[in-house]
C-alpha cells in the first residue's frame, strides 16, 4: 500500500500499549528476534510492568487519555 516504514516496539515496550509489537508483524520470520526478546527483554518488563494491558487497549480504540481506567 505504498507503506515504507512501521512504527513498533519491542516486546511492547513503552508505555501503556505502545506501538505495535515487532515480532507479531514479524510473524514465522523471527525466530532470532525472538531469542533476544528472551535475553533481554523479558526480565525487565517483568521488573518494570510496561507494555500492553487491557485498560491500555480500550481507552486507545476509545481515544482516551490511558489515564482513565475504563475496565
Amino acid at each position: 500500500l505504498g507503506a515504507y516504514t512501521v512504527d513498533c516496539s519491542a516486546y511492547g515496550m513503552g508505555r501503556g500499549g505502545g506501538n505495535a509489537p515487532i515480532e507479531l508483524l514479524l510473524g514465522d520470520n523471527n525466530g532470532y528476534y525472538v531469542e533476544l526478546i528472551k535475553k533481554y527483554f523479558v526480565d525487565l518488563k517483568d521488573k518494570y510492568k510496561w507494555g500492553y494491558n487491557l485498560n491500555s487497549m480500550e481507552t486507545g480504540i476509545k481515544n482516551v487519555h490511558p489515564s482513565k481506567t475504563l475496565l
